[in-house]
């Protein structure tokens, strides 16, 4: 069985410390060496690391790297180490010409507000955020003005963003006024996003509101292996545009992308406006976007985007509304039809639309159908497997690679699953995993049509501040259900014994959040 649509590989969440640059600079722990993140930075010198401990810091300032080269990483992850702006600060604030070197790793930010950037705020300035669970910060405008960035806003920057989940953001602005970019907002600049999920954030406007999830103008964006889903622009009086993204007067490239159940007035997958026609969308997959005027999955207003190697599927009104220029699209699944060259009008037997599970099947009419001369054709699927399995590569996101998968991933990747089985005979196996919902599935052992073992991660932070873990036994053999939380690397075993049907739970399975 494949990986479900949430899955970012294994590493994602996982926090790389950098401690290799430790040979080349110190390393500053918080609060053991200076009391506050802060006052880390002030002591740091380029090359230097600043490791914060476990603990959720109260922010009463946005933290500033100052221009410096410097590390500053969580001990132990996000799951661990939270930045809390308290709804009165953004989270930090580069603004001195940081580059690549200026890294913010591993921390979960959260409740920042400003009136742009209400998570982190980049103004001439490219560091590296990886590692990060972006979450609940908020922009805020006065009545009839304009709010950019609920998550991030980079203005003229160019940072790379990569194994981060930018989730529930908003940009607000009241009266007439705009909100652009909930999740994210770029002006200008090369930003790079990459190994991301931008999930359920909101461009919520009196006048109108723009890209729910990113919002790009005037910029050469680029955004790989992400999954832009459950994002929304809506409320203005004007037309509310680009539920999932949103890219004026710019030159969008998006590679192994996910766009779906993205919701706004036009464009719920993506809005171009006006622009360049060297907009490219290799290998995505569009599905499920719900516009209410036009343009489910894509709306080209006097932009002439190029699609190949694609799936878009289940967007309604309709797959692609143009208004001026030319959407051209080859080698693609597009529900509806649409002329170009190697395009079919078929179902792509994905694993699961509603999960979403935008996996194929070994049913799937995109298998092999693709164009092997695509530009900027990736090496690697989504999940990091190879794109070309035999000789054609397939349309879409994933590749299918025709084997079972192992592994269920639930909670948009954050929980992993696995079951070794012994039978009594002695032989011996791994279950395969097939994916029901978001937090739920269930192993066979021995035939594809025989449930063997059911699974379930239930989110009880709201009762006890933990998930809980649920199992329920359909089989008499021997198990060991192995269950990692990827954000904070814990792993947890629960033993199923021969002849014995085991129903169980863990109601403090894993800390939240």
């Amino acid at each position: 069985m494949n990986k479900i649509l949430m899955t970012i590989t294994l590493s994602f969440f996982v926090l790389i410390i950098p401690f290799a640059t430790s040979s080349f600079g110190a390393v500053i722990i918080v609060p053991d060496d200076q009391a506050t993140i802060q006052a880390g930075i002030d002591a740091a010198s380029n090359g230097d690391t600043v490791l914060v401990k476990d603990g959720t810091y109260l922010l009463a300032a946005a933290i500033d790297f100052k221009g410096k080269a410097i590390t500053v990483a969580s001990q132990n992850g996000a799951g661990s180490t939270i930045l809390d702006g308290q709804d009165t600060t953004r989270i930090a604030y580069f603004h001195t010409s940081e580059g690549n070197s200026s890294v913010l790793s591993g921390f979960t930010i959260q409740n920042g507000y400003s009136d742009q950037g209400g998570g982190i705020y980049l103004d001439n300035s490219s560091p590296t955020i990886s590692n990060c669970t972006i979450r609940d910060n908020t922009v805020n405008v006065d009545p009839n003005s304009t709010s950019y960035g609920g998550g991030i806003a980079s203005e003229d920057s160019s940072p790379i963003i990569t194994n981060c989940n930018i989730q529930g953001n908003s940009a607000l602005a009241g009266g007439y006024g705009e909100a652009h970019g909930g999740g994210i907002y770029v002006n200008g600049g090369s930003p790079v996003i990459t190994n991301s999920i931008v999930s359920g954030n909101h461009a919520w406007a009196g006048g109108k509101g723009v890209g729910g999830g990113i919002a790009s103008d005037s910029s050469s964006i680029s955004i790989t292996n992400t999954d832009i889903y459950g994002n929304s622009a809506a409320q203005g009086f004007y037309l509310n545009t680009g539920g999932g993204l949103y890219f004026a007067n710019s030159t969008p490239l998006l590679i192994n992308c996910t766009i779906s159940y993205n919701e706004s007035e036009a464009g719920a997958g993506i809005y171009f406006d006006q622009s360049s026609d060297f907009s490219q969308l290799v290998n995505c997959t569009i599905a499920r976007n719900l516009a209410s005027d036009s343009g489910g999955g894509i709306y080209a207003n006097s932009t002439s985007p190029k699609i190949v190697n694609s799936i878009l599927w289940e967007d309604t009104p309709g797959e692609v509304h143009q208004n001026g220029g030319t959407t051209t699209i080859t080698y693609s699944d597009v529900h509806g039809g649409y002329t170009g060259t190697g395009n079919i009008n078929a179902s792509p037997a994905f694993v699961n639309i509603a999960a979403p599970d935008l996996h194929i099947t070994a049913a799937s009419p995109c298998i092999n159908a693709g164009s092997n001369s695509a530009p900027y054709l990736p090496v690697h699927d989504k999940d990091g497997n190879a794109r070309i399995i035999g000789t054609t590569v397939d349309m879409g996101a994933y590749e299918y690679s025709g084997t079972e998968d192992t592994t269920l991933y639930l909670r948009g990747g954050r929980f992993t699953v696995q079951v070794d089985w012994v039978a009594p005979s002695g032989s011996s196996g791994k279950g395969v995993a097939v994916a029901l919902t978001a937090d739920s599935g269930y192993f066979w052992f021995f035939e594809n049509t025989n449930m063997e073992l059911l699974v379930k991660v239930h989110d009880g932070c709201g009762v006890n501040n933990k998930w809980w873990f649920f199992y329920g036994a359909l089989t008499d053999v021997e198990y060991t259900i192995t269950v990692t939380d990827t954000q904070t690397s814990t792993v947890k075993t629960y033993p199923g014994f021969q002849h014995i049907q085991t129903s169980s739970n863990d109601i403090n399975a894993f800390a939240c959040p």
